[in-house]
């Protein structure tokens, strides 16, 4: 393997080519989380599902708890960083991945999830990464299953492809994403908001 590429567009000081990597080099370790079942209470651990992750974000609109009594291992809590991989869905939505850029400490996640750690990673960049179109095309290509009921077992995602360059250049443009993602965000509450006054104008 060992290719290599240069983006045309790059920050400035950074000359390196970007090297041509397989996913399974970078894993240092895979786990799925909790089989603890949701509760009908609204006051326990909120628990993150398949359906809570998205491409490259998390919807927590439709938000399932534990039980208030239910005790949690701490490798079954999610914390700033974490990259998320869903296992099990639909054969269109499975495969979904995205970092958590949420509080640490408060969230569980559960068996149908895995949690990537990543060796020379920045996994804010590599939230952007994983969502492009080349990486999803050879995700989905690793899914086993029916049309409404579809697996990918992490372990067959070890020869996916794509290219990084140095964990430095990665954390920069992790950074320069998730800023113009905060900017894209507050844009559409004001603009929200907008559309609320002047309805409520007339």
């Amino acid at each position: 393997m060992n290719k290599r590429k240069t983006p045309a567009i790059r920050f400035k000081g950074y000359q390196n080519d970007w090297e041509q990597r397989e996913l399974g080099n970078d894993i240092e370790s895979i786990q799925t989380g909790t089989n603890l079942l949701s509760s009908e209470s609204k006051t326990g651990t909120p628990l993150l599902k398949m359906g809570n992750i998205q491409r490259g974000y998390f919807d927590l609109n439709k938000l399932e708890y534990l039980d208030e009594s239910d005790t949690i291992e701490p490798e079954n809590i999610a914390n700033y960083g974490d990259f998320f991989f869903n296992t099990r869905n639909t054969m269109e939505l499975v495969g979904k991945g995205a970092t958590w850029v949420g509080n640490s400490g408060i969230y569980a996640f559960n068996s149908n999830i895995a949690r990537f750690k990543f060796r020379d990673i920045d996994t804010i960049f590599f939230n952007y990464l994983y969502n492009t179109k080349g990486v999803t095309k050879q995700i989905h290509a690793r899914a086993t299953g029916t049309t409404s009921v579809a697996a990918i077992y992490p372990r067959a995602l070890e020869t996916v492809e794509y290219f990084v360059p140095s964990l430095e250049e990665q954390s920069k443009i992790g950074e320069l994403f998730i800023k113009l993602d905060n900017l894209i965000t507050l844009h559409h509450r004001k603009q929200k908001r907008m559309k609320i006054c002047y309805f409520r104008s007339i």
